[in-house]
């Protein structure tokens, strides 16, 4: 309504293979990012060991991550590393079915519910380091139930697009 995206935005926003990330900046500004987003399902026959390759092709991007409990059972005593070093820790909270553990940068992740109401924080062990081009490895360990299947998310946001328009 603010007329505030080019013709050549507006393109690559019909596009539904893609996503965005939009946020205000101030009165009549905004700040487009558009989100690589990767997807895994553990367990899977890519998952060999609770673990999953993805490529992060450039580097200092932040990203953020969020595993969804679609098993039966709540998750506890996990521990999600990425390239070996762990990332976060559950031993008092679970993941409840249904639930998401989910980082969007920062020192904790929340945990929440299906219809993500927020019940715990969890502190994260060391923060991911984005600096890192090339092939990543994101990895779930611990004890899980026999039941346990989670879906994994990543998304890394590119870079920041100005966009302005009338009010």
């Amino acid at each position: 309504m603010a007329d505030a995206f080019p013709a050549e935005i507006k393109a690559r926003l019909r596009d539904n293979q893609r996503e965005f990330h939009l946020q205000g900046v101030g009165r009549g500004a905004w700040d487009l990012r558009e989100a690589t987003v990767t997807r895994f399902n553990f367990p899977s026959k890519e998952s060999e060991g609770g673990g999953f390759e993805f490529a992060n092709s450039e580097s200092d991007i932040p990203w953020e991550w969020t595993v969804t409990s679609v098993g039966k059972s709540p998750v506890s005593a996990l521990t999600i590393e990425v390239d070996g070093h762990p990332l976060v820790g559950l031993k008092e909270v679970a993941i409840p079915v249904g639930g998401h553990l989910k980082y969007v940068g920062g020192g904790e992740a929340a945990i929440t519910d299906g219809t993500w109401k927020e019940l715990a924080r969890v502190p994260i062990i060391e923060t991911p380091k984005t600096s890192t081009s090339g092939l990543r490895h994101f990895q779930i360990l611990g004890p899980q139930p026999q039941d346990a299947a989670f879906k994994v998310e990543l998304r890394r946001l590119g870079a920041k697009t100005r966009v302005t328009g009338r009010l």
